[in-house]
C-alpha cells in the first residue's frame, strides 16, 4: 500500500512514526536495564545522576539562545541556521552521552546496565537521525515519492 500525501507529508508521517517508535523502544530497553539493578545500585544511580539531570538544562538553554541569535544574524538563510543548529545539537547529544557513560562507569554500574544504556541511546539516536532524514533531507533530495 503506497499512500502518497500532498506536499511531501508522507515523509513527515513516516519520519514521525519512526522517531516515536525509537523513543518508545529506547524507553523499554532503559526500563529493562533498570529493573535488573539491585536496590543499592538504583540508589547509587539516582544519587550519582541527580545533579547531572539538574544541570543538563543549561546547555539546552544556551543552544536555544544560539538558535535565536543565529536566526537574527542570518535572517533568510534558514538552511544555514538549521545546519549549524543540527550540528551543535548533535555535538551536544554525543558529548552528553559520553559524559553519562563515563559517569556510569565511575559509579561502578554493572556492565550489563552500561551496555543496555548504550543500546537505548543508539536506538533513540537512530530514530532521531531517521526523523531528520525524512523531515529535512527528503524535501531536498526527494527520497520518497512525491505527487
Amino acid at each position: 500500500m503506497n499512500i502518497i500525501l500532498e506536499n511531501g507529508m508522507q515523509s513527515i508521517y513516516i519520519g514521525s512514526i519512526i522517531f516515536f517508535s525509537g523513543m518508545i523502544v529506547s524507553r523499554f530497553i532503559a526500563r529493562a536495564a533498570l529493573v535488573k539493578l539491585t536496590d543499592g545500585e538504583k540508589r547509587t544511580l539516582i544519587d550519582g545522576m541527580s545533579l547531572v539531570r539538574t544541570i543538563q538544562i543549561v546547555p539546552v538553554i544556551v543552544l536555544f539562545c544560539i538558535l535565536v541569535v543565529f536566526m537574527k544574524l542570518f535572517a533568510g538563510r534558514t538552511a544555514l541556521v538549521a545546519g549549524i543548529f543540527i550540528a551543535l545539537v548533535s555535538a551536544y547529544y554525543i558529548a552528553y552521552n559520553i559524559f553519562v557513560y563515563r559517569r556510569l562507569t565511575a559509579m561502578k554500574m554493572p556492565p550489563h546496565y552500561r551496555r543496555m544504556h548504550v543500546v537505548s541511546v543508539v536506538v533513540n539516536a537512530v530514530g532521531i537521525i531517521i526523523f531528520l532524514t525524512f523531515i529535512i533531507i527528503d524535501p531536498v533530495l526527494h527520497l520518497m515519492p512525491h505527487p
